[in-house]
């Protein structure tokens, strides 16, 4: 499982994916990088049929609003079919983009 980098305030501990100079819950400006996990719940998706023509060789593919256990929600790309509420881990950071897997209802 792939562990994702994120922004944490030091006076409210709001944790983000994307750095900010201001956190927009308490207006504080300094943050600490943490790692915490990549698994996960389906919160929404959408299935992707016709992509432009660098993702075209990827569809169908679905991408995801993914809240993970530490709170935060971020948006990734699945390969196989889900489901609201399914149970997700990140396997791969292509560069800002993340990879999900669905996890087997054995292993949650």
């Amino acid at each position: 499982m792939e562990t994702i980098i994120v922004h944490e305030c030091v006076h409210c501990g709001k944790k983000f994916v994307q750095s900010k100079w201001l956190c927009p819950k308490c207006h504080h400006t300094e943050f600490e990088q943490k790692k915490i996990s990549g698994r996960g719940k389906v919160y929404s998706f959408t299935t992707i049929h016709v992509a432009a023509k660098e993702q075209a060789h990827l569809t169908p593919y679905t991408v995801a609003l993914v809240d993970l256990q530490d709170g935060v929600r971020i948006t990734g790309r699945i390969k196989e079919k889900v489901n609201i509420n399914d149970e997700v881990n990140c396997v791969a950071n292509e560069g800002q983009l993340y990879v999900f897997q669905k996890i087997a209802p054995t292993e949650v």
